[in-house]
């Protein structure tokens, strides 16, 4: 019995870790990973800056120069966003028009050359 309730505990466990778009910690750049349907993205912001890096669920980069997107941050109500575009590899960059704070939530959109959008969410510290 112990064993089946640990089990179920564990199952739960993860299931709010993947509801909450959390991959696995930290990337390669710095950033947190998150999951976005068809991808992984790593989000990495400084000041009013912010990329995404676009990974295949096997975490290898996603060439990035056909893919689009957007960020967009929820501050003490406020909500920023910027357009997103391919800056080399499998990076996506956007400038804010403010600088950002330590904390809020972030959604980042990535969108495939069909057309189809796949989004990210983050809640920063």
């Amino acid at each position: 019995m112990k064993k089946v309730t640990l089990s179920i505990l564990a199952l739960c466990l993860s299931a709010v870790t993947a509801a909450a778009g959390d991959v696995s910690g930290k990337g390669p750049n710095g950033g947190r990973i998150g999951d976005a349907g068809a991808y992984h993205v790593e989000f990495v912001s400084k000041g009013n800056e912010a990329s995404a890096f676009v990974y295949d669920h096997e975490n290898k980069p996603v060439n990035a120069e056909k893919l689009g997107g957007s960020v967009t941050f929820l501050v003490e109500g406020d909500t920023v966003t910027a357009p997103l575009v391919p800056k080399g590899g499998n990076r996506l960059d956007g400038v804010l028009p403010k600088a950002l704070p330590d904390t809020g939530r972030v959604v980042v959109t990535v969108q495939a050359p069909d057309g189809k959008q796949n989004q990210a969410r983050f809640r920063l510290k």
